[in-house]
């Protein structure tokens, strides 16, 4: 007796009433609320839940913690590997809320909710000469909480007003990371005494079956150890506008077939490590890529994206490539690039 991973850690947290939102932080995000009755929405996965006549709508984001895995391998190699994120929270609260107006989108692999784009790609705005590492790190958390309260506001457009947040996951332990989602958000969590629980609620569920508990009996299994309690701030208001814009405004993508486009020449430049699999053309086609150089690009290669999207789940795939624009030549077009 038993369910999928995500709906076995809302069991845990008490998640079973209309209303109720689990919000699990890991690798990924994963976002899963109890409605009255079945809702469709475009953005959202909606599916009949766990027990009779009750329905959920679903969300999760592409990457989360992985990103602060990947952040600790590629920036943190000076720290101890078993100890270095939790080194690099201790510097991030040293950095003030809004870390010093950076704003990171996290869209580090593509990214699922809201925006259901595979080829949407990471940004860390506004660098300058005076952000440290620690301000850097906390922008990272505080857009992947961004990205949280974009799927928060999407569940809320859809007419799901979410009564109760249940926080669960290994990523509660990142208190950087809860308070923001309650301040972006300003909404409260409630956090349970047990927090990793996937095989506690399967557990859960077969006593259920069995007879042996009731559903309100998950409060005096998983009692609650802590509220995390809004304390809203403008720069997160603000910036939350900000994030929203910088994919809007940077998913900028060539269409090569357009006839505007007869008189230029495109080129792309890529390194070694650079694969098929990480180019966006918007068709079936491929073109063949092997070591380093370049290769031209056909009118048949269409929607080509003009930033390159890397895995950061594979780091040893990143790799590097760019696009160059050059009018032709002859025929009364000079030259240029």
């Amino acid at each position: 007796m038993g369910t999928i991973d995500a709906a076995a850690e809302a069991v845990s947290v008490g998640v079973r009433q209309a209303g109720d939102m689990m919000v699990m932080y890991g690798s990924t995000m994963f976002f899963i609320g109890i409605c009255e009755g079945n809702k469709s929405e475009q953005s959202l996965w909606s599916a009949p839940w766990l027990f009779e006549n009750e329905f959920a709508l679903m969300a999760g984001t592409s990457t989360s913690g992985t990103i602060t895995q990947w952040f600790k391998k590629e920036f943190a190699k000076d720290l101890d590997s078993d100890e270095a994120l939790q080194i690099l929270s201790e510097m991030a609260e040293k950095s003030p809320i809004g870390s010093k107006n950076l704003i990171t989108l996290p869209y580090f692999s593509g990214e699922r909710t809201p925006i259901q784009d595979p080829n949407a790609c990471g940004i860390i705005f506004g660098l300058n000469l005076t952000h440290k590492r620690e301000d850097i790190y906390r922008s990272i958390i505080e857009g992947i909480s961004y990205g949280a309260n974009h799927i928060i506001e999407t569940f809320m457009q859809s007419d799901f007003i979410p009564n109760k947040l249940f926080a669960v996951g290994g990523g509660v332990k990142n208190k950087i990371w809860t308070s923001s989602i309650s301040n972006i958000s300003c909404l409260s969590q409630e956090l349970k005494s047990k927090t990793i629980g996937a095989s506690y609620g399967n557990s859960f569920l077969a006593a259920l079956s069995q007879g042996d508990v009731g559903i309100s009996d998950i409060d005096s299994w998983n009692k609650t150890n802590d509220i995390i309690k809004p304390k809203p701030s403008i720069i997160y208001e603000e910036q939350f506008k900000i994030f929203k814009k910088l994919y809007e405004n940077n998913n900028i993508k060539f269409d090569l077939s357009h006839s505007s486009l007869n008189d230029y020449n495109f080129k792309l430049f890529y390194d070694d490590n650079f694969y098929n699999e990480f180019v966006s053309t918007g068709s079936t086609e491929a073109f063949a890529v092997t070591g380093a150089g370049t290769t031209n690009l056909t009118l048949s290669y269409q929607n080509l994206s003009l930033i390159h999207i890397s895995e950061p789940t594979r780091p040893e795939r990143i790799s590097y490539s760019g696009l160059w624009v050059e009018k032709k030549r002859g025929g009364g077009g000079g030259g240029g690039g």
